[in-house]
């Protein structure tokens, strides 16, 4: 029967029982929820105002000073039956979409604090009792005459302490904000009055929606339809009461009293709602009552206190802080005040679905939470468009007042300013009204109310008819302005008679509008709310997307797009007026909204390109604007904007415009240096003014403008244009004055610029008047006295070096000096020489330059010397033909200068003069070697030569570079040989290769000639090519001779010579002629003479040898041997005839260097016979060269003694198969064809299981390369008897049949590929041994079978008796063994005698190591790229269950990461060494027992738990656990700790080869591993 019939006979058959609970217990949990203090008198107010209750009174009855008795009194409308009916129901909240109650719990908080509440209204009363934890009623008429208060009365459980009553005061007018029908709240105790708060509210005023609004939910669940703005006054009177006041004191009126009032807006946002079916049957189920068609929201904002804005908050009454919460957050309203803040600096009031404490909005449920998201959005469509409405307000007074007052200043700068009336009526309403508005906190005071209508405006518009027009329109507008403003609040006329008060002339109207700006941006700027951020996110997002337009702020330049304004910049207060920027005082005061904006991109600092705008639009007149301007620019490029481009800089430059002029920043190229210029002279237009300049260094003014020094030369060709210059003599002395201060100091270029500028000016003072430099001398030059001198008040030496430069001559002009000499005839040019001396300091270049070019130096006359008669011609010269008058020279017929009878010295200062002037004091180098060369006499050849030695440090050392010396002037060993020092060396060995060697007298002097001791690379490599030696004994000493010079040849001279025929060979055909071939076509001679008939060998002897090898010569290679057989094998085996060793002997050359022998050779060696056969005759082997194709590998004896065919010889097995011969075994076909039924009988049962059971003993010992088959494939071989067995062979063409002889045969079933041993009744175990020993070896012998023999005849217990399979003692062993080991693994003492090991003990552990080392013969790699296995309870060793990626191999070893992390981790350089540590330990242990470093891998997870797992036989090590254990250990080398516990995890991986699960069986293969790898 299905639980459906349980549960429908359950139902229709048992007793109906009722489900009974605690409603003591439940009402208190509904209590819990209820934290919040004075939640009693929320609940009650609430339903008050439900109730349209206009007033409120709640009554403290105390006893003791503890309140004892709470009555709560409200004047709506009595209960009605359904609202008794409710009452008395938990969790039935009122129904009607307009009330705030939605649980139906509200009214059970009055149990917090009373047991048995009482309620009476409308004549009815009704009483809670307890009957245990069951709540029950009574209901009946009261009969009483206060039918119009409905009372609620609370006897408390317990007497209750007074609550702290300005705390209280502040709740209750907290609460009254945003009532709707309650007016007035009034607190009595005992009897006594001492709070009554009351509320009154204007006409409402209709705020424009823009059409541009969006005035839809996002959701369409509600639309904004309309805005009102109402102000609110709230009043306060209140007794106040000290913290622990005796109530007696109270009563006895010894209390201060306070009457205050406080004004604020509220602002009504009505809106429609449209809610699907679906969505309203949700929130009915939910709320117990149906969503409303229509609701509102409000928010509280405070309006800036336009006359105190600073003080205004300050003079506020305490009991108001809660309900003004500017500048903090504002609070949600449901009802009540709740604890979820607004973001913003208002109160909201909606009417949102609150949790059930209503102290939070319910986001929890999606169906509420979605009606509540859509609510709180259009609290951000109000509030933007509150501030909308701000934003005009401003731009209306903007410009009635602030743009006014910008047209009166303009008008009054160029008019007289208008004389003021003043009115001589004074405010007497003021006074009045101060008594009416002031805050009272005097005892015993009391409030006189102001009656008087507010006719001060009327007034006042009369008093100011007769002043207002005589004022700036500012006073009016201002007025005007403030008055309709505050009009619509004329009940509070707090404010309006302080307009009368304004001083207009001094009035910040601008900063006054920057606050009331601030105070309305910081009204609606939405910080994050609490608890729950999301109901700022809401109401912010939305106030930014209602409408499309940007946001409005105001700006230095009036109310704009905040897109248009930009955040101020402090380096650019000082320059920018024109660009729009945020007001200093609403920065600071909205510094949260700008910096949100800025992260939004809704607005943006000040940028270059505002700059650019700022400089386009005006000229900077003001020195300090430039100056600010000019530290901004340097600021900018300093703060990573140095690098702008050349475009930017240009526009700055351009657009920046300075000074009364309005010259622009690139137009200026200079700043003045007033140390070098002095202020007081006049500076080209270009210059900046020092003023400006004086304010920057010199490294700013250069790298941010471009701008330099002003040089002086520039100033120069601008004051050389004055005219002042060419008559004033004073202001020419000055100008010069300042050149010569700092002349100096400028650049030959510069100093070039003067002199020119100057060269053609007549501004010289000398004492002829003034002259052009060139025409001035200075005062010590007295040759001739009819020359101007120059004439200087204050002649310093800074002016003689300016005088100098500028032309002033020091020395008398030559041409001048010629002229006179000529015309003077005691004169002459010694007398001329003379006179150079002493004035040669002052020569200039120009006039040395004459000197040196003009022919007027004699040359000596030889002939003079010998004739006693003067020839009457003299010849002249120019200086440098001319040669120094001493004896070497004129040795050599060199043209010497006359000097008379007058002796020369070279450091006399004539003579100096005159070397300066060109004489030659040496011949120069190409002279002296032409001297010293042919065709000059011989005589002078060794004269000059001898010169050049002597002279060579002094006078050619700088200028000799072989190189350059295209002379042969060095003698050669040959005398009749002269040569360049590039063409000669010293060493005579090279003569071997016909160089040329310098004569043997020179060699001291060789050095000095940088003649070389050998040619070097390049000469001797073409020397070679161009002369090959020609005959062998020629060879011999050329190769010997380059093999000495062998370190000098470069790759490619080597690459060169391995490709030039240059080795002489003898000819075999002609033996008295020799052919050149390169170093690859000739071979040294061989070992093997015989061989040397082959090829073209060459023998020069040792060194001539190496140089040979070097070029490339070398003996002939496994390739050149494998080509001799392909082309000469039947030679060399006719040859070798006698000794087939020594044919064998190059086969084995062949087989170790296989892998250099290129393919076509391979190819030709397959299909030549050039291979070595074996066949046997009579056990006799005989030797045949033969193709490859037609030898086998001998892998099977039985079909070797069956066909004897060819082949290979065992250690060339290897070469064989590469190069194609066939496995005789893979070679025969064997045919079995059985004759009778093939069945299993007993005896093959038997031999079945006696060669499974013993299967494992067949393999001990012996080679895995040898193994054709192992022991899985002998263990499934199937045991089958048969009568008899035909078999028959084909090798090739070649078939043997074998019929009665055969009694035992293995053979593959065609059908199940299953492997069977068949037997006759003839068989025997010799004949069985035999057949599985060729199927499961490769090869073997006689000893193998016996062995088989022996292990299938003989009994198991006789193997026990043998030690052959002695499980227990070999343990015992085993054991023994591994305790000794446990702490001598690394250091065990080799000199003791180990302990002999039985010898069938020791092939035990031969099969476990053979096993280990079998496990990992044939595994391969695995696949390099994922490792996919099954996930299983992890362990230490447990494999994970994750893909592994290759990563790389390192030294054999493969390196993995989990698919999903980075690579980077197992390679990362902080673990290359730490990794390295790791590989070489894990593969000195793979060497324990012999495996393959490819058999290890290492892989890197930090998260996995597994230090190491076994896959297919392939062992993984995690290398976290090696990073975490031991990289800090082994730092220096692995220590024995670790070898010890890495050896370990070692060896429990290869123990799962034999076995997988962790049992007793395990520990002890474990155990035998560990034990095997000892010995």
């Amino acid at each position: 029967m299905s639980l459906n019939n349980f549960r429908n006979k359950i139902l229709s058959n048992s007793d109906e029982g009722r489900v009974e609970f605690n409603q003591r217990n439940l009402i208190d949990k509904i209590l819990a929820r209820y934290s919040c203090e004075f939640v009693i008198y929320r609940e009650l107010m609430q339903n008050s105002d439900d109730a349209e209750s206009s007033g409120v009174k709640i009554i403290f009855e105390t006893k003791d000073n503890k309140i004892t008795r709470i009555l709560f009194k409200n004047n709506g409308f009595p209960f009605r039956p359904e609202d008794w009916k409710r009452l008395v129901k938990i969790a039935e909240g009122n129904p009607d979409e307009q009330k705030i109650g939605a649980f139906g719990v509200g009214f059970y908080s009055l149990f917090s604090i009373c047991d048995n509440p009482f309620v009476s209204s409308g004549g009815q009363g009704l009483a809670f009792y307890w009957r245990g934890d069951r709540l029950f009623t009574k209901q009946g008429p009261t009969n009483d005459d206060d039918k119009d208060w409905t009372t609620f009365l609370m006897d408390t459980k317990e007497p209750i302490d007074l609550p702290d009553f300005e705390e209280f005061a502040r709740f209750l007018a907290t609460s009254l904000g945003f009532t709707k029908h309650l007016q007035e709240i009034f607190l009595y105790l005992d009897g006594t009055l001492i709070i009554e708060l009351s509320k009154k509210t204007l006409r409402p005023k209709i705020i424009n929606i823009a059409p541009d609004f969006n005035t839809f939910s996002p959701q369409n669940m509600f639309q904004l339809t309309s805005v009102d703005v109402r102000g609110v006054q709230l009043n306060v009177k209140r007794t106040l009461i000290p913290t622990n006041t005796n109530i007696t004191k109270l009563l006895a009126n010894e209390c201060q009293t306070e009457e205050a009032s406080i004004l604020f807006r509220v602002a009504n946002g009505y809106l429609n709602v449209k809610i699907n079916n679906e969505v309203s049957a949700k929130m009915e189920r939910l709320t117990k009552k149906k969503p409303p068609n229509e609701t509102s929201i409000q928010m509280i904002f405070t309006e800036f206190n336009e006359l105190d804005s600073d003080n205004y908050d300050k003079n506020i009454s305490p009991v108001f802080k809660d309900l003004l919460s500017y500048p903090e957050q504002g609070r949600i309203y449901i009802g009540f005040p709740t604890n979820q803040t607004t973001g913003c600096c208002s109160h909201l009031a909606a009417r949102v679905i609150p949790t059930m404490e209503r102290e939070l909005i319910d986001f929890a449920e999606k169906t509420l939470a979605e009606y509540n998201n859509e609510m709180l959005c259009l609290a951000g469509t109000l509030s933007r468009i509150l501030y909308e409405e701000e934003m005009t307000q401003m731009k209306q007074f903007y410009s009635e007042v602030i743009d006014t007052n910008i047209e009166d200043n303009e008008d009054n700068e160029d008019n007289e300013e208008i004389k003021e009336t003043k009115c001589k009526e004074e405010p007497k309403w003021l006074e009045k009204h101060s008594a009416c508005s002031s805050s009272h906190n005097t005892s015993k005071s009391k409030a006189t109310k102001c009656n008087e209508e507010p006719k001060w405006f009327e007034k006042q518009a009369a008093c100011s008819s007769s002043h207002i027009t005589s004022k700036p329109r500012t006073q009016k507008s201002f007025y005007e302005w403030f008055k309709k403003r505050s009009l619509h609040f004329f009940m509070f006329k707090e404010r309006m008679p302080n307009v009368q008060m304004i001083d207009y002339e001094t009035f910040p109207y601008r900063e006054w509008l920057e606050k009331w700006a601030a105070h309305s941006l910081t009204h609606f700027t939405f910080d994050s709310s609490t608890p729950n951020i999301q109901v700022s996110k809401i109401a912010e997002t939305q106030f930014f997307n209602c409408l499309k337009q940007n946001l409005f702020i105001l700006s230095t330049n009036g109310i704009l797009p905040i897109y248009n304004v930009r955040l101020p910049n402090l380096e650019m207060a000082g320059f920018i007026k024109t660009v729009p920027v945020v007001p200093k005082i609403i920065l600071e005061k909205c510094c949260t909204f700008f910096e949100k904006a800025k992260d939004t991109k809704l607005i943006e600092e000040l940028t270059f390109q505002d700059v650019l705008h700022e400089l386009k639009s005006r000229t900077l007149f003001d020195e300090d604007e430039i100056i600010n301007l000019f530290k901004w620019w340097i600021s900018y490029r300093l703060k990573g904007n140095n690098a702008i481009n050349i475009f930017e800089s240009t526009q700055f430059m351009q657009n920046a415009r300075i000074g009364n002029n309005s010259q622009a920043l690139n137009t200026i190229h200079f700043f003045l240096n007033p140390n070098k210029i002095p202020l007081d002279v006049d500076i080209p237009s270009d210059v900046l003014s020092y003023n400006i300049s004086k304010n920057f260094t010199e490294q700013e003014l250069q790298i941010y403008f471009g701008w330099s020094e002003l040089p002086l030369a520039t100033w120069a060709r601008f004051i050389v244009n004055k005219p002042e210059l060419r008559y004033d003599c004073t202001f020419a002395e000055k100008i010069f004055q300042i050149l010569a201060n700092d002349i100096v100091n400028v650049s030959e270029v510069d100093k070039t610029t003067i002199r020119q500028v100057f060269a053609k000016t007549r501004c010289i003072p000398t004492t002829f008047g003034m002259k052009i430099p060139d025409e001035s001398y200075f005062e010590s030059v007295d040759l001739f006295p009819d020359l101007p001198t120059i004439k200087f008040q204050d002649f310093s030496p800074n002016i003689e070096t300016l005088m100098e430069h500028l032309g002033v001559r020091k020395v008398v002009e030559l041409n001048l000096a010629f002229h006179r000499l000529i015309n003077q005839e005691n004169c002459d040019y010694m007398q001329l020489i003379e006179y150079f001396v002493k004035t040669s300091s002052k020569l200039n270049k120009n006039e040395m330059k004459i000197l040196r070019n003009k022919p007027i130096w004699p040359k000596e006359n030889l002939e003079d010397l010998v004739d006693s008669k003067p020839t009457t011609e003299i010849q002249r010269f120019v200086a440098s033909d001319l040669y120094a008058p001493i004896s070497s020279h004129r040795e050599l017929g060199l043209p010497i200068i006359d000097w008379k009878e007058k002796t020369w010295a070279n450091d006399s200062k004539e003579g100096k003069l005159l070397f300066d002037l060109g004489l030659q004091k040496y011949p120069s180098l190409k002279k002296i070697l032409e001297l010293a060369s042919p065709p000059t006499d011989l005589e002078i050849r060794e004269l000059a030569l001898n010169y050049f030695i002597d002279n060579f440090e002094n006078a050619y050392s700088k200028d000799y570079n072989k190189l350059d010396i295209n002379i042969a002037f060095l003698p050669c060993s040959d005398p009749d040989i002269y040569a360049k020092p590039s063409e000669c060396y010293i060493n005579d060995r090279c003569t071997i290769m016909e160089f040329l060697t310098i004569r043997e007298d020179l060699h001291p002097h060789a050095v000095k000639f940088k003649v070389r001791q050998h040619p070097d690379h390049k000469e001797l490599l073409k020397r070679l090519i161009e002369e090959p030696p020609q005959d062998e004994n020629k060879a011999k000493e050329v190769f010997g001779y380059l093999k000495s010079q062998r370190n000098g040849f470069t790759d490619s001279d080597w690459k060169t010579l391995a490709n030039l025929k240059f080795i002489p060979v003898q000819d075999k055909s002609k033996p008295n002629r020799y052919i050149l071939t390169d170093p690859h076509n000739c071979f040294f001679k061989l070992e093997e003479e015989s061989l040397n008939d082959f090829f073209p060998c060459v023998d020069f002897e040792k060194k001539a040898n190496k140089f040979l090898a070097l070029c490339g010569v070398k003996e002939p290679s496994p390739a050149d041997l494998a080509a001799l057989l392909v082309n000469s094998s039947y030679e060399l085996r006719n040859l070798y005839k006698d000794d087939v060793e020594k044919y064998l002997k190059i086969l084995v050359k062949i087989s170790k260097n296989f892998n250099t022998i290129n393919s076509s050779l391979i190819e030709k060696m397959k299909e030549e016979p050039i291979l070595v056969a074996i066949k046997m005759d009579f056990q006799i082997e005989d030797y045949f060269l033969v193709s490859a194709k037609e030898i086998y590998i001998n892998d099977d004896k039985m079909y070797q003694e069956l066909f004897n065919p060819f082949i290979a010889p065992k250690e060339l097995e290897t070469l064989y198969m590469k190069l194609g011969c066939k496995s005789l075994h893979d070679s025969v076909e064997q045919t079995v064809i059985p004759s009778g039924p093939i069945q299993t009988t007993e005896y093959s049962q038997q031999l079945q299981r006696m060669i499974r059971e013993r299967a494992g003993l067949f393999y001990l010992n012996y080679p895995k390369k040898e193994i054709r088959n192992g022991k899985r494939w002998l263990k499934k071989l199937k045991v089958m008897e048969i009568e008899y067995i035909e078999t028959s062979f084909k090798l090739g063409n070649i078939t043997k049949n074998e019929k009665n002889d055969v009694t035992t045969i293995i053979f593959r079933d065609k059908c199940t590929g299953s492997w069977i041993l068949c037997v006759t009744q003839n068989s025997n175990l010799i004949d069985v041994s035999r057949h599985i020993v060729n199927n499961i070896y490769k090869s073997y012998d006689l000893k193998d079978i016996s062995y088989f023999n022996m292990v299938l005849t003989a009994s198991l217990p006789s193997l026990r008796n043998m030690e052959i399979l002695e499980n227990n003692k070999l343990f015992t062993y085993f054991q023994k063994k591994y305790r000794q080991s446990q702490n001598t693994i690394s250091d065990r003492d080799t000199n003791d005698e180990e302990e002999t090991i039985p010898k069938n003990t020791q092939d035990l552990r031969t099969f476990l190591q053979d096993a280990i080392k079998s496990r990992y013969s044939n595994s391969g790699s695995i696949v390099k790229s994922k490792i996919k296995v099954n996930e299983s309870q992890m362990n230490y060793c447990d494999i994970p269950g994750y893909s592994l990626q290759y990563v790389e191999t390192l030294q054999d070893i493969e390196l993995y990461v989990p698919k999903d992390l980075d690579q980077s981790e197992i390679l990362s350089r902080s673990r290359t060494v730490t990794l390295s540590q790791f590989v070489n330990i894990l593969k000195d242990l793979a060497d324990v027992f012999e495996l393959s470093p490819k058999d290890i891998h290492i892989f890197y997870d930090n998260n996995a738990n597994s230090i190491a797992f076994n896959r297919d036989g392939t062992l993984f090590f995690n290398l976290k656990f090696y990073l975490e254990l031991h990289k800090k250990e082994c730092e220096i080398k692995p220590t024995i700790d670790v070898m010890t516990y890495w050896f370990t995890i070692f060896c429990h991986e290869l123990a799962h080869n034999f076995i997988q699960s962790h049992n007793c069986e395990f520990d002890s293969w474990l155990l035998y591993v560990k034990v095997s790898s000892f010995y």
